[in-house]
């Protein structure tokens, strides 16, 4: 397959190009990183097998996506926090992209199979007695960020409703892993903690279901198997990749004295603020998830435990930090 990854240079639409350049495919990226910049692709060693076009996804023309049979759209405003702090750029980037990148292939005689990557930050407002969230759950944000990716998936479905643009959303729960954002709470414990300096954790009590790059990109190299052999199954669907080996939220601060004892650090973990959203009617927001639909039409499930990913991780930040 011709395969677009808008948003190519980051954590998830790297590993995506990876995965789609070692199954034979050919890959173009689309990204607003400078391709000098884009240290993934040299750290997965593929700089030089794929068609990198230094370009917002605003800015995406025909030309961009001719000959595309597949398209991942994952050039976003990818921070909650920010998200807070920057609403009008939030809104903007979450929604103006996509609806770019629609308008451009509603007028396609053959039109490219788009997936759009959300977030089950969505999910935050959700009640814990409505728990597990699965594919049918319906969402309730408790910040501008988990709104705008909710927006974005009713967009991509409103436009294949209205005009056949074949398109999966697919909701990716609180990743982690090789390669992650150094600005993320898992990244920055570990940090932190190899260097023994003391954390704070804010939220600390809120969940997470987190979940291993490792399992996200073998869930997205079944579903490319299957998509290949039958794309309609797919159409117009919503499927989630959220979920450890163990089936468990878990809270901040845990996951925070778990990368701690991982280690074996001697610094303070220290309680902190909770942040937008984080706290309802008193209560920590809590995160459950349960994929249905995956497992279904695929097969998969999650292999690794938190723990698990978290040496693997925790290596890599060895290797490359300290």
């Amino acid at each position: 397959m011709n395969v677009l990854v808008l948003g190519g240079a980051g954590e998830l639409g790297s590993n995506f190009a990876n995965l789609c350049v070692s199954m034979g495919h050919s890959v173009r990226i689309l990204d607003i990183i400078r391709f000098y910049e884009a240290w993934r692709l040299k750290e997965l060693r593929i700089e030089d097998k794929v068609d990198y076009v230094w370009k917002a996804s605003f800015d995406v023309n025909p030309d961009n996506c001719i000959g595309a049979d597949l398209i991942l759209d994952c050039a976003c405003q990818a921070d909650r926090p920010l998200g807070t702090l920057s609403p009008k750029y939030t809104l903007m980037e979450n929604l103006q992209g996509p609806l770019s990148l629609l308008e451009v292939v509603r007028y396609f005689h053959k039109k490219p199979f788009i997936i759009y990557p959300s977030s089950s930050v969505e999910f935050l407002g959700v009640p814990r007695e409505h728990q597990p969230l699965t594919e049918f759950t319906i969402p309730k944000p408790t910040n501008l960020y988990g709104f705008t990716k909710w927006a974005a998936e009713e967009l991509y479905l409103t436009y294949h409703r209205a005009f056949n643009i074949p398109c999966v959303i697919i909701r990716t729960g609180s990743c982690y892993g090789p390669m992650m954002r150094t600005d993320q709470f898992i990244a920055q414990c570990i940090i932190k903690c190899l260097k023994d300096e003391d954390v704070v954790v804010k939220s600390p009590q809120a969940t997470r279901t987190y979940t291993f790059t490792e399992d996200v990109l073998e869930f997205h190299k079944l579903f490319l198997k299957k998509f290949e052999e039958d794309s309609k199954k797919f159409n117009g669907i919503i499927i989630s990749n959220g979920g450890n080996y163990e089936d468990k939220p878990y809270a901040t601060i845990e996951a925070a004295n778990i990368i701690q004892k991982l280690i074996g650090a001697s610094n303070t973990i220290i309680p902190g603020e909770y942040e937008v959203g984080e706290l309802l009617n008193g209560r920590p927001v809590f995160q459950w998830e349960k994929s249905e639909v995956a497992y279904k039409l695929l097969g998969w499930k999650p292999r690794h435990t938190f723990e698990d990913g978290l040496k693997k991780t925790i290596q890599w930040f060895k290797e490359k930090f300290i």
